[in-house]
């Protein structure tokens, strides 16, 4: 089993560790510390599945974005376009994934953002959150992508 596996896993529980906190969070700072946090772990989450997708095509380099990957690796895979086709479509959960980390690591602007997100997150339940909708679509993308592996 690849160690990116366990590596994907962690992520995704701590994720989970970190929205199930922010529910119950009080004051709204706090909530949004946590979710911000969460951002980041289903982040690192996702490029440890890009790291995965690597190792099934024999790539050893880092992977740091799905466009690098499909840049250096020598074979795309079904699970590599699928994700491409989310990345490139504006609407999707992982281009929001996506966007939400970008504006969280830079500064002031991202966290504006985030305090202005915070506001219409605290409004939602939680299962409605942003955040929680794409660690919960990540999820399933990750467990549907390698059940269809094992049957392969």
């Amino acid at each position: 089993m690849s160690a990116w596996i366990g590596h994907t896993n962690q992520k995704l529980y701590q994720a989970r560790l970190l929205l199930q906190q922010s529910e119950q969070a009080r004051p709204d700072a706090l909530a949004q510390a946590l979710e911000v946090s969460a951002i980041y772990h289903i982040h690192d989450a996702y490029l440890c599945y890009l790291h995965e997708l690597a190792e099934m095509v024999q790539y050893s380099g880092a992977v740091v974005s799905l466009s690098q990957l499909l840049d250096s690796a020598s074979l795309v895979t079904g699970e590599m376009q699928e994700l491409k086709a989310l990345e490139q479509d504006a609407f999707s959960w992982l281009a929001t994934l996506l966007s939400l980390a970008n504006d969280s690591l830079q500064g002031q602007s991202g966290a504006n953002k985030m305090a202005t997100d915070a506001s219409l997150i605290a409004v939602a339940q939680p299962a409605e959150s942003p955040v929680y909708q794409c660690y919960q679509r990540l999820v399933e993308l990750i467990e549907r992508q390698r059940e269809n592996r094992q049957e392969s």
